[in-house]
């Protein structure tokens, strides 16, 4: 979306890409993460009337989810039921004991530092711990397909 790389660049966010099916940026900054999460949020409330609370990740952090991938295998056959939720940060008291009550058997989850991995071989939108999951990590989470991880890679690799 040009118009948002336009209002990003004259804030000083610098060799700014998007691919917004997903709502995903990529761009180089100076600035802190606090002032770059205060400046996304006023740009797109004021530019664009969406209110959202960014989730931000340096590329080094976005690389490193790639490569601690736990489900690589099914990511290979079923890319579309593997899902990626990048958290805001670090998921310090999850309520592991209801995220296995919620979790169907033929289910899988993995929580690292960054991210959450959830494997769901049905519906993700229909899976009862998908829906879930975000209050159960206790913290924000902006979640992803395997294939829109995938688009955030080349995004960044076109930088």
């Amino acid at each position: 979306m040009p118009e948002l790389e336009s209002a990003l660049t004259e804030r000083g966010f610098l060799a700014v890409r998007s691919v917004l099916e997903g709502g995903n940026l990529a761009f180089r900054s100076e600035q802190t993460r606090d002032e770059l999460e205060e400046a996304l949020r006023e740009i797109l409330k004021s530019n664009f009337g969406v209110r959202t609370r960014p989730v931000l990740l340096k590329a080094s952090q976005f690389q490193a989810v790639l490569q601690d991938n736990p489900v690589p295998d099914k990511c290979d056959v079923s890319p579309g039921n593997v899902h990626v939720l990048f958290l805001r940060k670090p998921a310090l008291q999850p309520d592991f004991q209801q995220i296995e009550r919620f979790k169907e058997s033929s289910e899988a989850w993995y929580l690292l530092d960054d991210a959450l991995y959830l494997y769901t071989p049905g519906d993700f939108q229909k899976s009862k711990l998908a829906v879930r999951l975000e209050r159960l990590v206790g913290v924000g989470t902006a979640p992803r397909s395997w294939a829109e991880v995938m688009d955030i890679r080349q995004l960044l690799d076109s930088r």
